[in-house]
């Protein structure tokens, strides 16, 4: 009675456009429909059901199908997704054999994300990436799609980054540097930063620096929007830069992590950090806005410092290990870059975002809370 009931449940969901039809889906996992349905009762009369409720939605099935039955159609194909895209049903096979060739990712990286997406259920907004025959390939999130934005800059501008140091003018401001000041001087002694720096103490600072970097901008674009939602009004631009910023930030930190993989007490010293910064920052940020604001800017303005510093090292050969480096995949992506770009045109790109953050921050510590955003999206270059 349950394999009757269950065969109604899949002529059901092929009408709606679950399966896409007996004769299309359920043929590509190697077998005819009445197959398909005596595999699925095996798996329902298993100790752990993969149906909890009489619920049988297309939801459902299709989860089932694709968590279930991906491998079952032959050796390259993973998983069999549906998606529904302006009406009609998209079909897109994964191939363990070339798609970390086509993402232009490591394999194992690559096998992390046909992992994810095998547990992902297509939506009506998925984005599918067509290829020159009309081919369906990987999710275009692989190629950065949804990036909010991707800098890119040209060498002349690259080179014209220099540290400059803005004066503190109000009292925002010097807040914001003595405050900057104490906490460089602190991490400088703690991790023994100076002339005599290494590829892995290079690296360790960038990671650690780069996971603080990204918290400013998520809080205070998440507090400007609930202040938007509590006043009703519009923020005037705000939310969108400041989530540019730390988006921008979280890049830098995922581009270095190709680099290294910090080991547990790292891990555990971002934790705690992450979660102390986190809570004043808020707090500061609610009070006042400008200070906070004030103190981002001159912590970018010594980031713009520790880039150079950096940048010097390499063209004096002090890091051997940088001398034939490429940049990143996931860094020629973002920002562009040649496939040959080394680990300076990297570190070039970097000290480039930092000094626009150093600027628009230094900008919105002038202004006012309802003040119209100046800097329109994916606003880069500065003057």
């Amino acid at each position: 009675m349950r394999k009757s009931a269950l065969t109604s449940i899949v002529a059901q969901a092929s009408r709606l456009g679950c399966f896409g039809g007996i004769g299309g889906a359920l043929p590509a996992v190697g077998g005819s429909s009445q197959q398909m349905i005596s595999r699925v009762d095996g798996a329902l009369s298993g100790p752990t059901s993969l149906f909890s409720s009489n619920d049988y939605s297309s939801y459902s099935l299709g989860m089932m199908f694709n968590q279930s039955y991906g491998g079952v159609g032959g050796k390259g194909s993973t998983t069999l997704t549906r998606g529904v895209k302006e009406g009609h049903v998209a079909r897109r096979a994964i191939s363990t054999q070339g798609g970390a060739q086509d993402a232009g990712l490591p394999k194992e990286e690559s096998s992390e994300r046909s992992t994810s997406q095998e547990r992902v259920m297509p939506h009506p907004g998925m984005h599918v990436e067509t290829g020159a025959e009309g081919e369906e390939k990987n999710f275009t999130t692989q190629d950065g799609s949804y990036w909010l934005m991707q800098p890119v800059y040209d060498k002349e501008y690259l080179l014209s980054i220099t540290p400059k140091h803005r004066k503190p003018q109000s009292f925002h401001d010097y807040t914001g540097y003595y405050g900057v000041s104490l906490l460089r001087k602190t991490f400088d002694l703690i991790t023994g930063y100076g002339p005599n720096m290494t590829h892995s103490k290079w690296m360790t600072r960038f990671l650690f620096l780069e996971t603080v970097a990204g918290v400013p901008g998520m809080v205070g674009a998440m507090l400007r929007h609930l202040r938007s939602l509590r006043t009703m009004k519009r923020d005037n631009g705000w939310i969108h830069t400041l989530l540019e910023e730390a988006e921008n930030e979280r890049m830098h930190l995922l581009t270095f992590m190709q680099m290294k993989n910090p080991g547990l007490f790292f891990r555990g010293s971002v934790i705690f950090t992450q979660g102390v910064f986190l809570s004043l920052y808020s707090l500061f940020y609610a009070v006042s806005p400008r200070h906070c604001h004030a103190f981002v800017s001159y912590l970018e303005e010594e980031a713009v410092k520790t880039y150079t510093h950096a940048i010097d090292d390499f063209d004096s050969g002090k890091i051997p290990e940088w001398k034939n480096m490429k940049a990143p995949f996931i860094a020629q992506k973002y920002w562009r870059l040649d496939e040959d770009a080394s680990m300076k045109d990297l570190l070039l790109a970097i000290r480039a975002d930092e000094a626009c953050h150093n600027h628009v921050n230094a900008v919105f510590a002038e202004m006012h809370a309802n003040d119209p955003n100046p800097f329109a999206p994916g606003t880069t270059i500065i003057q």
